[in-house]
């Protein structure tokens, strides 16, 4: 039976076994991970033979009479879990106890499902990989002609790349070039929650910050990538002015391509639905899959959104 679990009741060596024994588990639902963007998450939990079988993670918050479970911002999916289970067997189970407890529900994850509630429906996302196991001349091959081009510009500037594991360099660059063109912005606590992230990762050897300096050796640009199972993922990253003119993004990402080419690596760029961004990705001969969001609203929140979205679109 599937068992609601306040945070202090989790066990994190149980939860962890569960995720990484799971065909879908992923960097963002470890123990760690979660406990750094949202300290107080919950769960559901089945567990038997002193194992979690069956684990999905939970990240609400409550807005005056409603229970929300919105899309994390650093968590591109969250999942539900399975060890030596069957899932399928445990989704109606889970689809009721959300209409139980929330009026808002968001949730993306890896698996497809039927959905026979009208209230419910899921989203199809895309997301970009590439597959590094190849030698790091077929992976160049694959550049698109305009890669390869802003590859060639950005190799004809003094430019030098670095792995310093250094967040303050990159949570500078994010907070000067990227947050303010973030709807909503990226406020302090999410700075603060991302720098623990790079701090306990780099820590942990299981992540490492790029950074790419001119002449000078002032940053123009930095990422982070983050180590799980056989992904490499890049979580965040940002360009300066400097760095935009001369393709210093383009050329962290190739020479992070050449130290991971022949081994059995996935960089996964992450989705995004911004056409200029996937191109991006594409460029770099990453290749698309995708993933779901579950989405639920009871017939009262969606009623107050529609008010509220149309209270604001009038200015109000």
């Amino acid at each position: 039976m599937i068992k609601h679990h306040k945070h202090n009741q989790i066990d994190s060596e149980k939860w962890d076994q569960c995720i990484n024994e799971s065909a879908f588990g992923n960097i963002f639902c470890t123990y760690w991970y979660l406990s750094i963007i949202h300290p107080d998450w919950e769960a559901l939990i089945f567990e038997q033979d002193k194992k979690y079988k069956l684990a999905i993670p939970l990240l609400h918050t409550r807005r005056g009479a409603f229970n929300l479970h919105r899309t994390p911002i650093l968590a591109q999916r969250l999942g539900i879990f399975a060890y030596n289970l069957e899932i399928a067997d445990y989704i109606y189970a889970f689809l009721v106890y959300v209409k139980k407890k929330y009026s808002v529900f968001h949730y993306p994850l890896d698996l497809k499902m039927v959905l026979k509630d009208k209230q419910m429906h899921l989203e199809k996302l895309p997301n970009y990989f590439l597959d590094l196991n190849s030698s790091y001349s077929d992976l160049f091959a694959a550049y698109r002609r305009d890669r390869k081009a802003r590859l060639k510009k950005a190799k004809s500037f003094e430019l030098h790349v670095e792995f310093t594991g250094r967040p303050d360099i990159l949570l500078k660059l994010l907070k000067e070039n990227v947050a303010a063109n973030i709807s909503g912005g990226i406020g302090s606590r999410t700075l603060s929650q991302i720098n623990q992230l790079i701090s306990e990762s780099v820590q942990q050897k299981t992540g490492f910050v790029a950074m790419v300096t001119n002449e000078k050796n002032n940053p123009l640009s930095a990422a982070f990538f983050i180590k799980y199972k056989n992904r490499l993922t890049y979580l965040f990253a940002a360009n300066n002015k400097e760095g935009k003119h001369k393709n210093a993004n383009t050329l962290l990402l190739d020479s992070v391509i050449n130290n991971y080419s022949s081994s059995p690596i996935i960089l996964d760029f992450e989705g995004s639905s911004v056409k200029g961004i996937a191109d991006f990705y594409v460029g770099f001969g990453a290749k698309r899959e995708y993933y779901y969001k579950l989405i639920y609203e009871s017939a009262l929140a969606s009623t107050f959104l529609k008010f509220r979205r149309m209270q604001l679109s009038l200015g109000r």
